[in-house]
């Protein structure tokens, strides 16, 4: 038993409920710095309890109340708690009660804990990469594209409720790649992510749909003001200077399409095939501009055009 304890790395701990006494092993008191001669070792349930992080508390404490009432046949619970230098540690903990008094009052519970932090930051990283853009750290198509189906539900619920669309694309990027190399390219695209961000309220949602290709969700904005957004963030990036190896200066500009999120829409892309349209309209007007298609509009834009738009940028 002690092997696979230490194999696992599992401390144990027994509680007295009676007078609320709790102790530990060493490498349950370890996980959290601790040792048994420690000065400021906690040494009742309260007391660890209190170094639960505030999000997790509530949680660990209903988990611990099921089964004390028998409503669950073993505790377990996965938290956060602070470490004696301060950081969060995530734990994995289970335990059961052992013995009970004639009434079925809970007097003693026994567990084990883990130190599971390696891989809750695996798992952090995991959604990270699965929802991100790696190179510019900006939502993905599919976060993206999630995030434009939650406005369009909030467009259905409230119907006065306005929330527009921006598409961005990178006018020639293809010269920064063939003149200076991709690696310059990758730069440009995540000095520009950076840079429309910059320029975005906390409340909107900025993304790489792929590419050169980039989008954003005004949320709670009308037409007009996404406009006026649109040629914001087009001025910032035409202003933008990327250092390259500190001799070159590399400037781009982008094309913007803004459209409306329209309660008639097909979910998710409806409004992103107007902007899309938008923006090859301003590719053929000469670039580096913003242009907006009406809402009035909309049902003259077949379905797809987005895709026959990208396809001749």
């Amino acid at each position: 038993m002690a092997a696979a304890l230490e194999g696992g790395r599992l401390g144990v701990w027994d509680w007295l409920l009676s007078d609320d006494t709790f102790t530990g092993s060493a490498r349950h008191l370890g996980h959290l710095g601790f040792s048994p001669d420690d000065i400021y070792l906690p040494r009742t349930a309260e007391q660890w309890l209190m170094r639960t992080h505030p999000e997790d508390i509530g949680r660990l404490q209903q988990a611990v109340k099921q089964h004390l009432d028998g409503a669950s046949p073993r505790y377990q619970c996965e938290f956060r708690a602070r470490h004696r230098d301060g950081h969060w540690v995530w734990l994995f903990e289970s335990g059961h009660v052992i013995s009970r008094d004639a009434n079925g009052r809970p007097l003693r519970m026994v567990g084990m804990q883990q130190d599971i932090s390696e891989r809750k930051s695996m798992e952090e990283c995991l959604a990270r990469l699965a929802f991100h853009d790696e190179l510019t750290g900006l939502p993905n198509r599919r976060s993206f594209m999630s995030t434009m189906d939650r406005e369009y539900g909030r467009i259905k619920r409230q119907k006065d409720y306005p929330a527009c669309v921006l598409m961005l694309d990178i006018d020639h990027f293809k010269r920064v790649n063939d003149g200076y190399g991709h690696a310059a390219g990758d730069l440009v695209l995540a000095e520009l992510g950076k840079t429309m961000a910059g320029q975005l309220r906390e409340t909107d949602v900025s993304g790489r749909l792929g590419g050169e290709e980039f989008a954003v969700v005004l949320a709670d904005t009308c037409l007009d003001d996404a406009i006026g957004v649109g040629e914001k963030v087009r001025k910032a990036i035409e202003d933008m200077r990327v250092n390259w190896q500190g001799t070159h200066a590399l400037s781009v500009t982008t094309s913007v399409g803004v459209a409306q999120l329209l309660a008639t829409d097909a979910r998710p892309d409806g409004a992103l095939t107007r902007a899309d349209v938008a923006l090859y309209t301003a590719k053929q007007n000469g670039r580096n501009r913003v242009c907006h298609l009406e809402a009035s509009h909309a049902a003259e834009v077949e379905p797809g055009a987005s895709h026959q738009a990208s396809a001749s940028l």
